[in-house]
């Protein structure tokens, strides 16, 4: 990969703020969000630094002759409005003329300086490839990566706030981390939801099906409530699924814990996805909580049409998280 540390759109927002950024950037990821908002501040900034709007354009790179990018982008300084141009699929360049690779377009410089902004955006990035190979020994790589499990509360409570959304009830933070596919737009369209209709993701409550209680029950090898409840919560994958995710997110956050894959440096943190799981260590080892992560594979299977029931599968959880029998 880069021989550059890699940059976070935090970076970005930083070096932003210094009113500097790269005349030529690499960034990869496909979480669209984080592309689109940091793309939006990009902008923003050069259009301010020049005191004047500047054009926008979206263009894939396999409809881009790259020679005739590159001499409208050098024509810029005589002619027309300073340009800030995203090029999405780049993983599909096959080749670059030379002069795409001076080193001093991949260094920050003062946005005054600059007459056009180029943005590389890969979705994921071959290092084994030519042109990607040349281009990560230049430049930093800009992450706009899928939400790691760990940081995905972080987000929702970020997300919420943005929307003065400050009491979510823990049904509906379940809902909201057990989203699948899990992305920062699909998040923000549920809490555009709860925005409008703030009774969404309640509804089970009443049923006593109570996701949190349930998951610190399970996570404690407490299973005896789950077991009288198994045939109600086969009945309610509506209900299940979101609910499979919360448990599979701390069975994650804890396996990482008990085998050592926790970042440390994080984990001393409060806020830390680690922290909130530590409490049930003493419960599990990390050849226990793989049988439960492969336990919560086979319901969320079972509940998509699976050979085995749903009430089999669940079950089936349940002998996981018992305690051993005293002897």
């Amino acid at each position: 990969m880069s021989r550059h540390p890699n940059l976070e759109p935090k970076d970005i927002q930083n070096l932003l703020k210094k009113g500097e950024y790269f005349p030529l950037s690499l960034w990869v990821g496909d979480e669209a969000m984080k592309v689109r908002e940091l793309f939006l501040r990009v902008e923003k900034a050069f259009s301010e630094s020049k005191k004047t709007e500047v054009d926008v354009s979206h263009v894939s790179a396999q409809e881009v002759d790259f020679v005739d990018l590159w001499a409208d982008i050098q024509s810029l300084s005589l002619f027309g409005k300073p340009k800030v141009i995203h090029v999405k699929d780049a993983e599909s360049i096959s080749e670059l003329g030379s002069e795409w690779y001076h080193a001093d377009l991949f260094k920050p410089r003062q946005l005054t300086d600059i007459d056009h902004l180029v943005v590389f955006h890969f979705t994921k990035i071959d290092s084994r490839k030519k042109v990607s190979k040349r281009l990560l020994e230049l430049a930093p790589i800009v992450l706009c990566e899928a939400v790691e499990a760990a940081d995905q509360l972080a987000w929702i409570e970020y997300l919420a706030k943005r929307r003065n959304l400050t009491s979510l009830s823990e049904s509906q933070m379940v809902g909201l981390l057990g989203l699948d596919p899990w992305t920062l737009d699909r998040v923000d369209n549920e809490l555009s939801i709860i925005e409008l209709n703030p009774s969404w993701g309640r509804d089970q409550e009443s049923l006593g099906l109570d996701s949190i209680r349930l998951v610190n029950e399970l996570m404690t090898k407490e299973n005896r409530e789950y077991l009288r409840l198994i045939p109600l919560i086969a009945k309610k994958p509506e209900w299940a699924l979101p609910w499979l995710g919360l448990l599979s997110w701390n069975t994650r956050m804890l396996w990482e814990l008990v085998s050592g894959h926790a970042n440390q440096s994080g984990s001393q943190s409060k806020y830390s996805p680690h922290n909130k799981v530590s409490k049930y260590r003493p419960h599990w080892s990390k050849e226990q909580l793989t049988l439960v992560t492969q336990s919560i594979k086979n319901i969320d299977y079972a509940f998509k049409g699976g050979a085995v029931t749903p009430l089999e599968s669940l079950w089936e959880l349940g002998k996981l998280c018992e305690k051993a029998p005293r002897i």
